[in-house]
């Protein structure tokens, strides 16, 4: 038996929805690494070198998506020398590099969508339970 359409577009709807809460759990992730790992610089690095690329290591990362047919990257490299951790952060879109601002815009977007959809189906629900006291 053939799903009805309705059914067909909820469903839809729903993966959407779980892809856009996937996609601003990454966003989230890359700015508040990038918040956390700026002022690096002042910090202390571990005292000997295996310690200090373990940090390396555990603290640099990649983080690429797709959002509107573009390409949205953040490259974060870790250094430590003896005396200083520092810290190399990259936002980049298509290639070009840019500032932390064009992923907290994406993320404001992603809010108002998930917000959307979430009042959306609040609406929803209330009719339905409009509908059964009403019968």
């Amino acid at each position: 038996m053939r799903k009805s359409n309705k059914t067909e577009k909820t469903y839809a709807q729903k993966i959407n929805q779980v892809k856009r809460r996937e996609l601003r759990k990454q966003i989230e992730k890359a700015i508040n690494h990038h918040e956390y790992f700026r002022n690096a610089y002042f910090w202390n690095p571990p005292k000997t070198s295996g310690e200090r690329r373990k940090y390396e290591e555990r603290n640099s990362c990649y983080i690429e998506f797709t959002y509107d047919g573009k390409q949205y990257a953040y490259e974060c490299i870790m250094t430590c020398t003896c005396r200083n951790v520092i810290y190399n952060g990259t936002f980049s879109v298509d290639g070009d590099k840019v500032t932390v601002r064009a992923f907290n815009k994406i993320l404001w977007e992603l809010d108002a969508a998930i917000n959307a959809y979430e009042a959306k189906n609040e609406n929803q629900k209330e009719e339905l339970k409009e509908d059964n006291r009403n019968e």
